[in-house]
């Protein structure tokens, strides 16, 4: 809980609608440990009834015969409730990180103390006041510059006041989620769907209880990332759309750029997206070949294609993402030696620790079992290493298999699938997972809802959606008895279920039945 909230009028009416559930549910004789582990699993009641409550909401709406007329009122009913539940969580007194009060460090660093936080933490400055309150004050800064521009700009709102900074926090979160459920609408509505598929695809990521959960009550900065990423999707299909009218400043000019920027700035916060910037760089050349039906290369269509165009794209793209990058970055590293820019790099828990992830559940088990035989794959599975070059490896596999599917079809749907497949793989490896991160997978897997016709773009679909639930299994297995700790198989309660249930979906028929019949 986040005591800085006791001081809102609110806290009080919120506090009440669960004060009739017991404290302390006696499960084990430490009564910590019991209390600990009774709200843990409060907790994951709540959230299996408001999953509950969410896919009935969609499973109704989806039968529902939705026309052009009918699409605004219930479009209304949406985004009320999204904007009322934005505002429970907004003033909700609890919390499952202290993320806001990391952000409000960084601000410190640099606007109290007038330090730059890739290379001084918090801790340098042991009188703080929010020294207690952050979690990593000891660790650099692990975000991009723009998002420290953002922590700046919270610290220079909310001074030295607790409650303005997770206020600050949580407001522009509950602002960039309504955005993000705008974009997907917007998307939806461009790939000429049915009023109904747009309308659910809408429900779908404005109602999702992790992406409410996370983005407004945890205030985290991927809300921030996920709207540069739509936004940059978003302005593919504009762009893709304009060309196919053959407007000339989008044929032969720059009416790329605008994408290429949003997809930047979504690194500047978090760089896991650089990988993003050359999906897009692939799709673009593609778009300008002059491809057959069937994709086949000939020596006609090689003659046939536009290369001292593809190569300016290429070259621009390239050029305007390096100036993006410098111009954000350079500020911050002016004066620092190369050592320590790498160190900055580096240095920060998440690039050299485990969280959350199947390394780290491994690592727990080795560290309960010490005296049993361990076999060769625990011992490679422990290994930081191994799964930083798994990822890695996975990265390059899904931007292979990513340009292939472009090659055939090189859409902004294509694109954003590829992108989510992607994430999808980078995320089941990862060595530092926390469910927040699951925001990435459910944004775009609603953005390419009208996709779901397709085996891959099924099976994504719901990899992503059923992820989004299981991932709040972390916060069960918190090391309080007699739930335990994140070991051995418990890793698997996150990442299992949505790679059975997507698996599964590849070896069913797609059921061909005509647009106005379904979603």
């Amino acid at each position: 809980m986040f005591p800085a909230m006791k001081s809102l009028p609110t806290t009080n009416i919120l506090l009440s609608v669960g004060s009739w559930l017991p404290v302390n549910l006696g499960l084990t004789q430490n009564a910590i440990d019991s209390q600990m582990s009774t709200h843990h699993i409060f907790f994951i009641t709540g959230v299996f009834l408001e999953f509950l409550f969410y896919a009935l909401a969609a499973f109704w709406l989806a039968r529902q015969p939705v026309t052009t007329n009918q699409q605004g009122r219930l479009l209304c009913g949406i985004w009320l409730i999204t904007l009322l539940s934005g505002i429970i969580f907004l003033l909700a007194p609890a919390t499952l990180s202290r993320d806001i009060y990391v952000y409000a460090g960084y601000g410190r660093v640099m606007v109290t103390h007038h330090a730059n936080p890739y290379f001084v933490p918090l801790s340098n400055y042991p009188k703080d006041p929010f020294i207690p309150l952050d979690d990593w004050n000891s660790a650099l800064s692990a975000y991009g510059p723009v998002w420290l521009l953002v922590c700046a700009a919270g610290s220079l709102v909310s001074g030295g006041n607790a409650l303005s900074y997770i206020l600050f926090y949580r407001s522009l979160g509950l602002l960039l989620h309504a955005g993000n459920t705008y974009l997907i609408w917007r998307m939806l509505h461009k790939t000429h769907t049915s009023p109904r598929t747009a309308t659910v695809g809408t429900l779908l990521y404005g109602w999702n209880p992790l992406a409410l959960q996370e983005s407004i009550m945890g205030g985290h900065n991927d809300t921030s990332m996920v709207f540069c990423l739509l936004l940059g999707l978003w302005l593919c299909q504009w762009y893709d759309q304009r060309q196919h009218e053959r407007e000339q400043w989008f044929t032969t000019g720059y009416g790329y750029l605008p994408a290429i920027v949003a997809f930047t700035l979504a690194a500047l916060i978090k760089f896991t997206c650089l990988p993003v910037i050359g999906l897009f760089i692939i799709w673009l050349c593609f778009t300008q070949m002059p491809f057959s039906k069937d994709r086949n290369i000939n020596r006609k269509l090689l003659l046939s294609i536009p290369w001292s165009r593809i190569l300016r794209m290429i070259a621009m793209s390239t050029l305007v993402t390096i100036m993006l990058l410098a111009l954000f970055y350079l500020p911050f590293w002016v004066g620092h030696s190369w050592e320590a820019i790498r160190d900055s790099f580096t240095s920060p828990p998440s690039a050299h620790e485990a969280y959350g992830s199947i390394e780290e559940a491994i690592d727990n088990w080795l560290a309960v079992h010490k005296q049993s035989h361990t076999t060769f794959l625990l011992a490679i599975g422990n290994s930081h290493t191994f799964w930083q070059t798994l990822t890695i490896i996975g990265i390059v596999c899904t931007l292979v298999c990513g340009a292939v599917w472009l090659w055939y079809q090189p859409t902004p749907q294509t694109l954003t699938r590829t992108i989510l497949l992607m994430f999808s793989a980078m995320l089941t490896t990862t060595p530092w997972f926390f469910p927040w991160y699951v925001l990435w997978l459910i944004s775009l897997a609603i953005a390419s809802f009208s996709e779901r016709r397709t085996h891959s773009g099924r099976a994504l679909f719901i990899f992503a959606v059923v992820f989004s639930f299981t991932a709040n299994a972390i916060y069960l297995f918190s090391n309080y008895a007699p739930l335990g700790n994140w070991t051995g198989w418990v890793a698997l309660t996150t990442i299992g279920p949505p790679i059975l249930l997507s698996l599964c979906s590849l070896l069913l028929p797609i059921p061909q039945r005509h647009e106005q019949a379904i979603l």
